[in-house]
């Protein structure tokens, strides 16, 4: 069936297989036999759906040639045709509400069409039936016997068979058996479906387990780059204040730029690493954008694409998932990436973040993430964000991607969709709403300035990475009582020993971590367990997080500079003594 349509010849009888069921039966035994032998062989649904068209067409009399459309959404598509070109007819689609008034619906009823032309002009655009005038040889066709395939009690679409021959009616047995093999294609496809969800649940379990690897593989990475990174940031403010030429200044100053650059490459992949779920929170999109940016730099250096950016630079703070966010920038731009990289330059990658809407007018936040690539055929960009579904070799992606962008962006209560022209490149457009807080929040602390260092406090620092003691040592010490500890047991004793203002803990040690540490602490000194600071490299943890929530103790990640340390410092020494106060008393 090329359209439905016009002059519906309705023959729909209640049950006709029941009546014409001894005259079809072998036919009817045979088809069967051909149907359920696809099950013995793991197939596509799209394979199923062209294997049950062929059978149709073999087994139903007067069928020569035929096609097989499926629901989408409000609309119904081609997705397997017999004797026409499925590619080209692809592009044309049906409404549903439309097929279901005019042509078999129920699941014991059939429809006989002879003629298509008015219901086509109806229901159709102009190119749409342009298309079928040529590529669905509508003259050709001289009558269809439509029926409607029932998947899970619902419409799932329509097996339309057509003859070239003759207009009379198809014969009572040829409207039995085509009923009965849609019928039972219903329930293939139901068995089928099942069978393909659990697939995909399979490999979604598998992907989600390779993405908890990474996030372990990458906050140990984290944490052994932060360590000498913390000593490279350190040093280079040290020598700052040391005379030197100018043109030693000037090398230092690049030294320290690119150890900000690795910092924040660092973090941004603890962000990723983080993007199961961590947490909600005020998140700056345009910041994000950055961020993203800033981990592909190198390779759009190297594939000879040039970014342009557009970001608003005063968006509202959206209330949502940063790391599952970041996920979803990482996927557009390495989609962009792949797709700038199949035409010669020049290549022009651009991103913008704009407000829509205002106060009284559902604001919300609109991301733009467009190239000037090769395109999304119009066959296939109806499909790209199904689960599974991908245009790439088996060893290039999964089809995963796009569908969990989806899912992330719907989490959020915004949409994702994409445009694109062949030859004119694709945008992908993002919409979140602009969701507050489910509680006020405290207004963000200023960014730290140069504050003096904090004198006179008896520290215990406690770090089982000597670049970073060393680093430590040439911060705080001098101006005030610092004693140095490379492991816990040894920490333990000299708290049991003598009395500290604050106790500088690195989390991830050798033989003793620092929250068991401060486990034992708080139950033999629990003064002195309300005086910890914690440093780490690796904050994307999801153990380290939630044992910060219970313990109720800061966190200086690592890498930090000086005037962060002291901040932290400060910080965590004002609220010991506001405590400790309020104990007093």
């Amino acid at each position: 069936m090329l359209g439905i349509g016009g002059l519906l010849m309705r023959s729909r009888r209640r049950s006709p297989y029941r009546k014409h069921a001894a005259s079809t039966s072998p036919q009817l035994l045979l088809a069967m036999i051909d149907l359920y032998q696809m099950l013995r062989t793991p197939r596509t649904i799209d394979s199923l759906l062209q294997a049950i068209l062929d059978t149709a067409i073999a087994y139903v009399p007067g069928a020569q040639r035929g096609s097989l459309m499926v629901v989408e959404g409000e609309m119904s598509r081609y997705r397997a045709t017999y004797g026409y070109n499925l590619e080209q007819l692809q592009a044309v689609s049906f409404p549903v509400d439309a097929l279901k008034r005019d042509t078999a619906y129920t699941r014991d009823r059939a429809t006989q069409v002879r003629d298509f032309s008015v219901w086509n002009n109806t229901h159709l655009s102009e190119e749409a039936n342009r298309i079928l005038r040529e590529h669905g040889h509508m003259t050709e066709i001289r009558r269809s016997l439509v029926t409607a395939i029932i998947v899970g009690g619902q419409f799932y679409g329509t097996l339309v068979l057509d003859n070239l021959r003759v207009q009379e009616p198809f014969p009572p047995e040829a409207e039995t058996l085509a009923l009965l093999l849609a019928e039972q294609a219903g329930a293939l496809l139901e068995q089928a479906l099942l069978i393909e969800r659990l697939r995909q649940t399979s490999t979604m379990l598998v992907e989600a387990e390779k993405l908890a690897s990474l996030g372990r593989f990458i906050a140990n990475i984290a944490h052994e780059i932060n360590n000498p990174l913390t000593a490279v940031i350190g040093y280079t403010d040290f020598l700052a204040d040391a005379p030197m030429s100018p043109d030693s200044q000037e090398m230092l100053g690049q030294v320290r730029a690119g150890a900000e650059r690795v910092r924040m490459i660092v973090r941004n992949l603890q962000i990723f690493a983080r993007q199961q779920k961590s947490g909600e929170m005020p998140v700056s999109l345009s910041l994000l954008v950055e961020q993203a940016l800033t981990l592909k730099h190198s390779d759009y250096v190297l594939d000879m694409i040039d970014v342009h950016t557009d970001l608003h630079p005063d968006l509202p703070l959206i209330w949502g998932d940063g790391g599952q966010l970041s996920q979803v920038l990482l996927n557009l731009l390495v989609n962009a990436q792949h797709a700038l990289r199949q035409q010669p330059p020049p290549r022009v990658l651009s991103i913008r973040t704009w407000q829509e809407g205002g106060a009284d007018k559902h604001p919300r936040l609109m991301l733009s993430v467009s190239d000037n690539g090769p395109g999304i055929s119009p066959n296939v960009i109806g499909r790209i964000f199904e689960p599974f579904f991908t245009t790439k070799p088996p060893s290039q992606g999964t089809g995963l991607g796009l569908s969990i962008c989806a899912e992330i962006v719907q989490h959020h209560g915004g949409t994702i969709w994409a445009t694109s022209e062949i030859g004119a490149g694709t945008e992908f457009m993002v919409e979140l709403p602009l969701r507050s807080a489910p509680a006020p929040l405290e207004p963000a602390p200023p960014p730290p300035g140069r504050k003096p260092p904090p004198s006179g406090l008896r520290i215990l620092s406690v770090d089982d990475d000597p670049v970073v003691r060393a680093v430590i040592k040439r911060t705080l010490d001098g101006t005030n009582s610092l004693t140095m500890t490379c492991g816990g047991a040894e920490a333990l004793r000299l708290i049991g020993s003598q009395p500290f203002d604050l106790v500088l803990c690195d989390l991830k040690m050798p033989e003793m971590s620092g929250d068991d540490l401060y486990r034992r602490v708080a139950e033999a000194h629990p003064e002195v367990a309300a005086r910890f600071l914690f440093i780490s490299g690796d904050t994307s943890n999801a153990a380290t997080q939630a044992f910060l929530a219970d313990a109720g103790r800061p966190l200086l990640a690592k890498p930090f500079t000086a005037a962060e340390l002291f901040e932290a410092i400060m910080g965590a020494v004002d609220a010991a003594g506001s405590r400790d106060d309020h104990t007093s008393r």
